[in-house]
């Protein structure tokens, strides 16, 4: 058994090699301690907590149909772990597990060094595909893997920063695909139905190269146009069936667009952007909400320089490596093109200069179901990136010279921020505080904790999520990618709570300003006695953002769990006058 295994090793040393670079990328841009699921101290950003608070939520509810719903997160029942952007294959996979150790921490190490293996591995084969030797395939998989869109998302977005090791595969499979003439269906189906499990923009990102792929060797004959319509027809109830099980349609389908098209978008000057990424290279002027990484890294833009130059002395030898690659993979470059089009959305911006183009109603409003547009150029990024690793090879005399200071520029220059994403807080200790105290203590009966006014991603959703969360109770509050019908919601909460006839099973997260607006109603209706309210605890958010409600309190002994904390009306209101 030992000798196959050896066998087996050095019949794949190159991608075992891969891997290890990979591993070893994961270490240095995440770090190996987040691989213990205890570890949840290192997710401080709020995108990152939302995953997670998410999960929990996900773990502790009983298995449902669809798998992914979790509807005891968020609002009206309709929630998925798709909109926590939970991970949602690494979500079903570990709940199955079903390990207290997990249900309680975190996946998303394991998963981050999962994806970096795959990366890399794939890098390589991409390379090997594309003529060059093992050492020029590796040296060209760091270039490419430290470009700043493969690690600068990974202290907000999880699982998209993960899940570009499929924008890799898909690019190998488009490669192969022109190579033997012949459209691989199984492949590419697992491509897209993992990037369907990871996040949607992946999906967007690689349908396009798979739509590619299927075009690539021609519509000549009736059995070709058989080929495409059956790879469609295959692809599009496969894709349905696994949204369908996620959870996708959880949410109404009014829903899915969010009319935000252009907010997130592409700059022309992104390539050269380094957005603080780099030590050497400036940042360049962009409107603000431009941060997302669309940069090439400084080792490719060394090689672009030298191409240029090679270019201008000896045109012929660099057109003869570009031309024909671009014929090859016209369909490839079309949709990378296409995507780079679109990245620029409705909203075209050069630097720091902004131009808006009209375009349809209906056509925006579709286009808003992607409102990080700018997540569309990363095609163009890695494709740039790949093909300037190959052009350094091709150029002759200086090849592997270029190629080794490019990746070795390229490392230094990124090295500090490596450490920036990697070194933060570590240990047990939950990111997100709540009054563990007084949510332990709270009586069965309050079944729900809920914000009113609600409102996606208010401040105060992580507390109020967590506290929920922790003490198995259910949550109308959240940040979440979308959410469905909070006006009627919050219409029909504020009309229950202004009526007195709030619901007896929920706790209220009531808004300060609300409360003194509504001052004169609130003490007609709960100036009596029999409910409480409560001032958060200093050492919280919520302190400054809202008033406790607990409408149940007829006797004594329903509220004893507040001990002498002050939680009659007319206390609150008056603390909350004097500010």
């Amino acid at each position: 058994m030992q000798s196959g295994v050896v066998r087996h090793l050095a019949r794949h040393r190159e991608s075992f090699t891969a891997g290890i670079l990979g591993f070893l990328f994961f270490a240095v841009t995440v770090g190996i301690e987040k691989l213990d699921p205890r570890n949840i101290a290192w997710m401080t950003f709020k995108d990152q907590r939302a995953h997670w608070v998410g999960w929990l939520f996900f773990a502790d509810d009983r298995w449902r149909w669809p798998l992914g719903v979790n509807p005891r997160y968020g609002w009206g029942g309709v929630n998925s772990i798709v909109y926590t952007d939970s991970w949602p294959l690494f979500a079903l996979l570990f709940k199955a597990i079903d390990l207290e150790i997990f249900d309680r921490g975190q996946y998303f190490g394991l998963a981050l060094a999962s994806c970096a293996i795959a990366l890399f591995v794939g890098a390589e084969k991409l390379f090997r595909l594309l003529g060059l030797s093992h050492i020029q395939s590796l040296i060209g998989s760091i270039v490419l893997t430290t470009t700043p869109l493969f690690w600068w998302t990974q202290r907000w977005y999880s699982a998209i920063s993960g899940g570009l090791c499929l924008l890799v595969w898909a690019f190998v499979y488009c490669l192969r695909t022109r190579r033997e003439s012949r459209f691989r269906m199984l492949p590419w189906l697992v491509i897209l139905l993992l990037a369907i499990a990871t996040n949607f923009y992946l999906f967007g990102i690689v349908a396009p190269l798979w739509l590619a792929a299927v075009l690539s060797p021609g519509i000549r004959s009736r059995s070709d146009f058989g080929r495409l319509a059956s790879s469609l027809v295959v692809t599009g109830l496969a894709s349905a069936l696994v949204m369908y099980v996620l959870g996708y349609f959880a949410m109404p389908v009014s829903s899915s667009s969010t009319g935000r098209y252009g907010i997130y978008t592409a700059n022309l000057l992104g390539l050269f952007d380094v957005n603080s990424s780099s030590r050497l290279l400036p940042e360049l002027p962009s409107p603000p909400l431009q941060y997302e990484p669309t940069s090439l890294g400084i080792g490719a833009l060394l090689i672009l320089a030298v191409a240029m130059v090679r270019l201008f002395v000896s045109p012929r030898q660099v057109v003869t490596v570009l031309v024909p690659a671009v014929r090859r993979h016209a369909w490839l470059t079309t949709s990378v093109l296409a995507m780079f089009a679109f990245a620029v959305s409705n909203y075209m911006t050069i630097g720091e200069r902004g131009y808006n183009f009209e375009i349809h109603y209906r056509v925006w409003q579709l286009f808003s179901v992607f409102q990080s547009s700018v997540r569309f150029i990363w095609p163009l990024t890695a494709l740039a990136t790949i093909a300037l690793v190959v052009i350094s090879t091709r150029l002759k005399l200086i090849g592997m010279t270029l190629l080794v200071s490019a990746c070795l520029l390229q490392v230094f220059d990124v090295w500090p921020q490596f450490r920036t994403v990697a070194e933060r807080q570590d240990g047990t200790d939950s990111p997100i505080q709540y009054e563990y105290a007084l949510w332990s203590a709270l009586p069965s009966q309050y079944s729900t904790l809920a914000i009113h006014w609600p409102e996606n991603r208010r401040t105060g959703w992580d507390e109020c999520g967590y506290a929920a969360a922790m003490t198995a109770r259910e949550a109308r509050c959240g940040y979440l990618s979308r959410a469905s019908g909070l006006e009627a919601i919050g219409a029909q909460q504020e009309l229950k709570l202004l009526n007195g006839d709030p619901d007896q099973s929920v706790v209220y997260w009531l808004n300060q300003g609300w409360v003194l607006d509504h001052a004169a109603t609130l003490r007609m209706l709960y100036g009596n006695g029999r409910h409480a309210f409560l001032l958060p605890a200093d050492d919280t958010i919520a302190n400054t953002e809202f008033v406790y409600f607990f409408p149940d309190c007829d006797s004594a002994d329903d509220c004893a769990f507040l001990g002498r904390r002050p939680n009659a009306l007319d206390d609150v209101l008056n603390r909350l006058a004097r500010g």
